[in-house]
């Protein structure tokens, strides 16, 4: 049951980190994929590497690529460890 409630939320922010990231809004993408891994117990979350941060606006406009490399990455750890999470439960049960 636990599996089936989180896969709703964890298919909601799918779709704000696709849409968000559709729309080249890598700060939302980046919201929503937090989000993903806040829903993960403490002890199962990947560690992220750290956000790209500018120096200033002209730095924010151009830094799209640090960004988008970040989000890539940060997808992959996190399905990952989502799917862990998930084949461990079902472990747990049996199923």
């Amino acid at each position: 049951v636990l599996i089936e409630i989180c896969s709703g939320a964890w298919t909601q922010y799918r779709n704000g980190v696709v849409y968000s990231v559709q729309h080249e809004d890598f700060e939302s993408a980046i919201l929503f994929m937090h989000g993903m891994v806040a829903m993960l117990p403490p002890v199962d979350r990947p560690q992220l590497q750290p956000i790209p941060i500018a120096k200033d606006l002209r730095e924010d406009l151009l830094n799209k690529k640090e960004k988008w490399r970040w989000c890539v990455d940060a997808n992959f750890a996190i399905e990952d460890a989502i799917s862990k999470w998930i084949y461990k439960n079902l472990d747990k049960a049996q199923i």
